[in-house]
């Protein structure tokens, strides 16, 4: 499955620093929501 990454340039200044600024645990949850997602219904493990 190809996934679409949005170009650095493509976000706003503010989103990037706001995602700059999460700590890996912020990360890792975020992650986690976004296989959810995808993924409806299955068990995802982030790393």
């Amino acid at each position: 499955m190809k996934v679409r990454r949005i170009h650095p340039d493509d976000l706003t200044e503010e989103r990037r620093k706001e995602l700059l600024a999460l700590t890996y645990e912020q990360r890792i949850a975020r992650h986690q929501e976004l296989l959810q997602k995808i993924y409806p219904g299955k068990i995802v493990q982030a790393i």
